[in-house]
């Protein structure tokens, strides 16, 4: 029997036995802080057993996604290892809420098992609670299990509690006998039996009877109403069934593994020799399901637990020759496994691609690094039995080893790692950057990329100064607006302003939707603007939209008008509107009753807005831009309305026959001189008007002005980022020959800027290397300690980095500097240069 079978055969016993079936949640809690991750199928159900809410249905059927990486339910160590555990499982349940109880649980469960399954009766086992009579009782009269399979156990294994207060009850667990060939203990004096430690013995299903509620004092007092709530696991279902040794034995895995293999060379083993095998199969499917729910890879929280598994499973990827990435190659694989039952991960296939893959990327750089070191330390001392934290730490913050990565890796060695001295240091390290983050005058990391507000700063004076220099008559724009790129932006008379601001905003709704489909289901809205000549539109994403996509997204958009879908407007409560399916905006808080836009079965969304009635009523939707405004967030300009497209249209055209191509070459080169998009600069001057001559006079004024302005805004610049030298410290790595490395790209400032801030920089640690870019510029400062030049020279960095981005440079061995440098190649070298520096202190 097929996976896809046993998962559709279980829900469909209980459909016949009048349940409703609810989708797996997401496996990210959405309103549960106490949970890192679901871990059972009952979350999403606790409200209504702790009797804080209600559904509209008393039975219920699904299989929902579990992960198991933290607390009590922390399977990870075991993961690879052994056969059976996994980080991410099915769970098969089924639940009364104040319905059926006991008998019914009971019944239906040997039912499904034995006559549905055909699982043998001789080979199963039930047990109870120790003091749990009434279920050993049903248990005897309601099967024909053997009387002596029914086994009493205590608390450890047979009663369940959702905390140390709150609704618990007996529980019931059926376990099947595998058989003496399946006991992995090597002992001869080993006893195989239920709840043991060996595989003969496995668990299936757990039958939880709630019918209690603990109190501060520990008293047990009866719940008004009496809950069931099952799980079994589907992977080991599946394993029995299809009678195979292992959950990586079944056709859930099998087919990841083949991939695994055909990528590999290497022929998977069911024993020590497959860890790696199991190790990537498990993770890659934990990835699929975080990233398809919008956790990204990241150092906090559920990020950085994906983030470990990613980095654990490319350590095992090296332990059998994959140098290369290969994670993001087995996603479509255990896509495919899933056979279109959790439909979510299907549409983003691509994002969880791109993101697993840049994530490989970043850490191959440097796991080689850390490896060599770990091998280094234990050929030095063969017979070291622990780690010292000052080494782990090391490991965990200069060469990206997750604690777990490391422990892998010593117990291999038969070795400890000393865990209070990782995390003496790990804790040092958040003090100082809480202390660093203290100067509120700072800038903060954001303030120093490349969307920085002193660069917004410096943008919006630049054009403030070319609005005034080229006068007032340039400018259209609707009264309080501002102007529209690619085109004119004037008060339209002849149409009533609400249904202008209608048309664009219902179109948002479309355009949110239709980049979903294209894109994928990661894909929220992140901050929109609506007037009456435009929409602008900001949504998650994390690489720009190539062309085909964007023809596509246009295509289904002119669809939707076409369709003329009415649109419905209803007011109704929040908890209503989520679960049937309305979009919140991810952060926006809602009251108790929600107003909600339907555009038939296309999008569904909670909006305050004001919409048209029917699509038909938009006319038009052109989008006009696509663009990046910070990292993983993307924007579209567009217009709605024939009106408002025809004067786009037609402005476009003039400009054409007027044959001002002589002028926009100089705006391009302008703007290309003041690192601002030429679109910008043409929406503020008039070409049309302005003669050439005069365009070229006030270019050298706009140029003149501008240089003495980024005098000053450099100024300025460099003042605020030499009060920010304290947070740099944060990013110093130190190195293995007790040298330390910091390798900074500063916006903003230029070569003079670099040297000013060097002096600060060099007195943050000992034997400090310092590269200082400004990548801008085409610029790089090279500071070597004294103590440091004897292994390193600055000017031998400055050679490395020219070598690869052309340029000169040259200086004293202390300190030296380039200038002329490839900006687009700068990057690369420098991250070169990083890797470089960190095997040779090795």
């Amino acid at each position: 029997m097929k996976n896809t079978e046993i998962r559709q055969h279980y829900i469909n016993f209980f459909l016949n036995k009048k349940h409703t079936f609810v989708k797996s949640c997401p496996v990210a809690p959405q309103n549960d802080p106490s949970l890192l991750f679901i871990n059972a199928g009952m979350n999403q159900f606790k409200d209504v057993f702790l009797g804080t809410g209600t559904r509209d249905y008393t039975r219920a059927v699904n299989s929902q996604i579990c992960i198991r990486v933290s607390g009590k339910h922390n399977d990870l160590e075991d993961v690879g290892h052994d056969v059976s555990h996994l980080t991410l499982f099915e769970m098969l349940g089924n639940w009364s809420f104040g319905d059926y109880y006991k008998k019914e649980a009971i019944s239906w469960a040997w039912e499904l098992l034995t006559t549905k399954f055909n699982l043998p009766k001789s080979k199963l086992y039930a047990t109870v609670y120790r003091t749990d009579d009434e279920s050993k009782d049903l248990w005897k009269s309601l099967t024909d299990i053997n009387p002596e399979h029914i086994l009493k156990y205590d608390e450890k294994d047979n009663f369940w509690e959702m905390g140390k207060t709150g609704p618990c009850g007996p529980s019931s667990e059926i376990h099947m006998d595998r058989g003496p060939e399946h006991c992995h203990h090597k002992d001869p004096n080993h006893v195989c039996f239920v709840n043991g430690d060996c595989e003969r013995y496995l668990e299936l299903w757990n039958l939880v009877f709630i019918q209690y509620n603990r109190d501060s004092e520990g008293t047990l007092n009866d719940l008004p109403n009496k809950h069931v709530d099952t799980g079994a696991g589907f992977e080991r279902l599946c394993a029995i069934l299809q009678n195979v040794p292992s959950v990586y034995d079944t056709d859930v895995f099998k087919p990841i593994i083949r991939k695994i293999e055909e990528i590999s060379g290497i022929t998977y083993s069911s024993d020590e020799p497959g860890t790696p095998h199991r190790v990537m199969a498990d993770h890659v499917r934990t990835l699929i399901f975080g990233i398809s729910d919008n956790v990204y890879p990241s150092n906090e929280g559920r990020g950085y637990v994906l983030r470990r598994l990613l980095r654990r499973a490319l350590r095992y990827a090296n332990n059998i020759g994959i140098k290369e990435p290969i994670i993001h190659k087995l996603v479509p694989t255990v896509i495919s496994t899933m056979d279109g039952f959790f439909e979510s991960i299907e549409r983003q296939q691509n994002v969880m691609i791109d993101i697993i893959k840049s994530e490989e990327i970043s850490f191959l750089k440097t796991l080689d690094s850390g490896l060599e070191l770990l091998e280094k330390i234990f050929s030095e001392t063969p017979n070291l039995k622990r780690l010292s934290g000052e080494v782990t730490f090391k490991l965990y913050d200069t060469f990206g080893f997750p604690l777990d990565l490391t422990k892998d890796f010593c117990e291999e060695k038969n070795c400890s790692i000393d865990e209070e001295g990782f995390q003496k240091l790990l804790n040092e390290q958040k003090n100082r950057s809480r202390n660093a983050q203290q100067f509120t005058d700072a800038p903060s990391a954001s303030d120093l990329s490349s969307n920085t507000k002193t660069s917004l700063k410096t943008d919006e004076e630049k054009l403030k100064l070319i609005q005034q220099l080229v006068s007032n008559k340039s400018l259209h724009h609707a009264p309080d607006q501002l102007v529209a790129k690619g085109g004119e932006a004037r008060l339209l008379n002849t149409i009533p302003e609400k249904l202008k601001m209608a048309r664009h905003h219902t179109g948002t709704h479309i355009l949110h939707e239709a980049l979903r489909i294209v894109l994928g289901e990661h894909v929220f809205q992140a901050g929109s603007l609506v007037d009456t000549t435009r929409l602008r539109f900001d949504f998650s994403h994390f690489k720009s939209i190539s062309k085909e996509d964007l023809e596509k997204i246009q295509k289904i958009i002119d669809e939707k008008i076409s369709e003329n879908i009415s649109i419905e407007i209803e007011n109704m409560p929040i908890k209503q509107a989520k679960d049937i399916g309305a979009m919140a905006l991810f952060g926006e808080k809602y009251g108790d009753i929600v107003r909600t836009v339907k555009i038939g079965d296309y999008s569904f969304e909670l909006c305050g807005g004001t919409h048209v009635i029917n699509t038909k009523d938009i006319e038009a939707i052109k989008i006009l831009s696509e663009s990046a405004i910070s990292a993983g967030t993307r924007r579209i300009e567009a217009i709605a309305g024939n009106e408002n497209i025809q004067i786009h249209e037609d402005n476009v055209k003039k400009k054409l026959k007027k044959g001002i191509s002589p002028k926009l070459d100089i705006l391009k080169k302008l703007s290309k001189q003041l690192s601002i998009d030429d679109k910008v600069i043409e929406n503020l001057i008039d070409l049309e008007t302005l003669e050439i001559n005069e365009l070229q006079n006030r270019e050298k004024s706009i140029l003149s002005k501008i240089k003495e302005l980024e005098k000053r805004i450099n100024k300025e610049n460099n003042s605020k980022l030499n009060d920010s030298i304290d947070e740099f410290m944060n990013e110093i790595l130190s190195l293995q020959n007790n040298s330390n490395l910091l390798i900074k790209d500063v916006e903003g400032t230029d070569i003079k800027g670099l040297k000013a801030m060097s002096d600060k920089i060099m007195t943050l640690k000992p034997s400090l290397i310092a590269v200082l870019s400004s990548i801008k510029n085409g610029q790089v400062l090279v500071r070597c300690d004294k103590s440091v030049i004897n292994q390193i020279t600055a000017p031998k960095i400055i050679s490395f980095i020219t070598d690869i981005t052309g340029g000169k440079g040259g200086g004293r061995p202390d300190m030296a500097q380039a200038g002329g440098l490839d900006s687009s190649k700068l990057p690369s070298a420098l991250d070169s240069l990083r890797k470089h520096l960190i095997k040779t202190s090795v």
